[in-house]
C-alpha cells in the first residue's frame, strides 16, 4: 500500500499564534516555543556588542501569525565576536623600481658604475598579532631610495689607478674580403651532414693579429706584422635533396583511415535496432601508406531488426471500487488512529512490446482484486495513547468580522489575557479553551470550490486528482471529468 504523509481530518487541526521573540534571550525564546508546541531552527549573526550576545535579532515568521502546532519557527540569535585589534609592520620597498638617476664614482681605486631607482613602499596589516600572508597597507608609507652597482673595475687613469701595459698578440687570423678564389667543387657532407648536398668554394684572404694590452683587446687594434695570406674552405650552400646524397624526403603522417575491424563475435541479441559484438583485431591505414595492426578487445554494433517479445505489468486496481468495504481496521501511528477499509476493484495490467508500454495498451485478463484504502487519519482521546487531559493556560482569541465563532486557540504557557484593534483574547487555566466571544455577522459565502475525493482518487495514480486526495470524502478533488460528483468548499 501506498505511504501517504501525514494529514489530520478538519477535526484534529490545532492552532497557535506566533509569540514575538523581540528582546528574549535564546534560551528563553527556546523555552517558549516549546511550550507553545512550536518547534524551531537557528543561526547566528555576529555582534562586537557583548551586550547583545544570545538576544534575537529576528525572527522568519511575524508575531501574531497563526500556525498549525508543530510548526517550525526558525529564528536568528546574536553571536558576540571581540573586535580585531589591527597592528601595522615597518614599510618596506616592493615591485619594480623606477630609475631615477645613474652615474660613477670611486670606491678606493675601483671604478664604479651605478643606478638609483625608486620603489614604492608598502607595510604589513596584523590582525590580532598575525599577518594573513597577502594583506598590505600603503598608508603613511612613501617612495624609497636604493643604489645598485651595476659594475666595479680597476681602470687605468680612474680613481688612482695606473695599469702598466703589457703588449701581446693574437694569432694571425683572415680579415676582409677575399683577394683571391682558388678553386670550387661540390659533393655530399660528411658527418653530421652526410646525407646533404653541399657547394663549395676555397678563398684566399689576407690575415692579421689582435693587439692585447695588459691582456685586454681594445676592440679595433691589429698588426699583420709576420702574417701573410690564409686559403679557407667555404661552404657555400648546403640542402637536403630528394635523391642526393642517400636522402629521400621523409612522408609526415597528417590523416589516417577509418578503423577496420576483424575476428568480430556478435552477441546474437537485437536491442533497440542495434546488435552489439567484440572485434579482437583491427587496422587502418595513413596518408604516407603505412599499415597499422591492433590486437584488443573492442566494442562493435551492427544495425539489426529486433524480434517483438510481448509482456505485462503486474496486476493494478482501476476505476470505482465495485464492491465494498470488504473488512476495515484502524491501527495507531504515534497517538494518531488510522482508519482502513478494503474494497473490491476491477484489476487490469499494461501490454509491453519490448520492455516498452506505448501508454494506453492494456491487459484486462486480471479478475478482481481487494485493496485496502486510508479512510481516516486523527487524534482520538483514549485511542492509540493520545489526549490525558493536562491543567495548563488556554486561551481563546476573538476577531471580529467573520461571525460567531471567528476564533483562535492557544496555549502559551502562561495567562497573556488582553484586548486590542480588532481583537480580545481571554485565558483560563484548566484543560479546555474559554468560549469564543465573536458575535459579528457570518462570513461572506464560500470563495473557493472542489470536488470531494472518490476512492478511485485516493488509490489510483492514473487519477487526475491523486496527488490532492488523501482520504475518501476530502474536499480537494481539482477535476470531475465523468460528471458526477457535487461541489463542496474548499475554505
Amino acid at each position: 500500500m501506498r505511504r501517504r504523509p501525514k494529514k489530520s481530518g478538519r477535526g484534529g487541526i490545532r492552532k497557535v499564534t506566533i509569540p514575538n521573540l523581540s528582546g528574549l534571550t535564546r534560551t528563553q525564546a527556546q523555552s517558549l516555543l516549546s511550550s507553545l508546541g512550536l518547534t524551531y531552527s537557528e543561526s547566528t549573526t555576529n555582534t562586537s556588542d557583548s551586550g547583545l550576545t544570545n538576544y534575537i535579532q529576528s525572527q522568519a515568521v511575524s508575531s501574531g501569525s497563526t500556525v498549525l502546532i508543530g510548526s517550525s519557527l526558525p529564528f536568528i540569535y546574536y553571536n558576540y565576536v571581540p573586535a580585531v585589534v589591527t597592528t601595522y609592520g615597518p614599510c618596506e620597498a616592493y615591485g619594480s623600481g623606477t630609475q631615477i638617476g645613474s652615474g660613477t664614482q670611486c670606491s678606493g681605486d675601483y671604478y664604479q658604475t651605478w643606478i638609483d631607482y625608486s620603489y614604492s613602499s608598502r607595510k604589513k596589516i596584523y590582525l590580532d598579532g598575525v599577518w594573513d600572508g597577502s594583506s598590505y597597507s600603503t598608508d603613511g608609507c612613501s617612495s624609497i631610495t636604493s643604489r645598485t652597482i651595476t659594475s666595479s673595475a680597476q681602470v687605468d687613469g680612474q680613481c688612482g689607478h695606473t695599469t702598466p701595459i703589457n703588449y701581446t698578440y693574437g694569432p694571425c687570423e683572415a680579415y676582409g674580403s677575399p683577394i683571391q678564389t682558388v678553386s670550387t667543387s661540390s659533393g655530399c657532407g660528411t658527418g653530421a651532414y652526410t646525407t646533404y648536398h653541399e657547394e663549395r668554394a676555397t678563398y684566399r684572404y689576407n690575415t692579421r693579429k689582435k693587439i692585447y694590452a695588459n691582456g685586454v683587446w681594445d676592440g679595433s687594434s691589429y698588426s699583420t706584422s709576420g702574417c701573410g695570406t690564409v686559403d679557407e674552405l667555404v661552404v657555400t650552400s648546403r640542402n637536403q635533396i630528394d635523391g642526393l646524397c642517400g636522402y629521400t624526403a621523409p612522408c609526415t603522417p597528417s590523416s589516417y583511415s577509418e578503423w577496420t575491424y576483424s575476428n568480430i563475435t556478435w552477441s546474437g541479441n537485437c536491442v533497440s535496432s542495434s546488435e552489439s559484438g567484440t572485434a579482437s583485431s583491427r587496422s587502418r591505414t595513413d596518408n604516407c601508406n603505412n599499415t597499422y595492426n591492433e590486437s584488443g578487445s573492442y566494442a562493435v554494433t551492427r544495425p539489426c531488426t529486433p524480434p517483438t517479445t510481448i509482456t505485462y505489468g503486474t496486476c493494478q486496481a482501476y476505476g470505482e471500487a465495485i464492491s465494498g468495504p470488504v473488512s476495515s481496521r484502524t491501527a495507531c501511528d504515534g497517538t494518531y488512529t488510522v482508519g482502513y477499509q478494503t474494497w473490491t476493484y476491477a484489476a487490469r495490467r499494461t501490454i509491453l512490446e519490448n520492455g516498452s508500454w506505448n501508454g494506453y495498451s492494456y491487459d484486462y485478463n486480471c479478475g478482481n482484486i481487494n485493496q485496502e484504502i486510508q479512510v481516516s487519519y486523527q487524534q482520538l482521546s483514549g485511542s492509540c495513547g493520545c489526549c490525558a487531559p493536562v491543567n495548563e493556560w488556554h486561551c481563546t482569541e476573538s476577531y471580529p468580522g467573520g461571525g460567531v465563532g471567528n476564533c483562535s486557540y492557544t496555549k502559551p504557557g502562561y495567562n497573556n489575557s488582553g484586548s486590542g484593534t480588532g481583537y480580545s483574547r481571554s485565558c483560563v487555566f484548566g484543560t479546555s479553551y474559554p468560549a469564543c466571544g465573536s458575535t459579528d455577522p457570518a462570513p461572506p459565502p464560500c470563495s473557493s470550490y472542489k470536488y470531494n475525493c472518490k476512492s478511485y482518487d485516493v488509490t489510483n495514480p492514473a487519477s487526475n486528482n491523486y496527488f490532492q486526495c488523501y482520504y475518501v470524502g476530502q474536499c480537494a478533488a481539482n477535476n470531475n471529468s465523468d460528471g458526477s460528483r457535487t461541489t463542496c468548499c474548499a475554505d
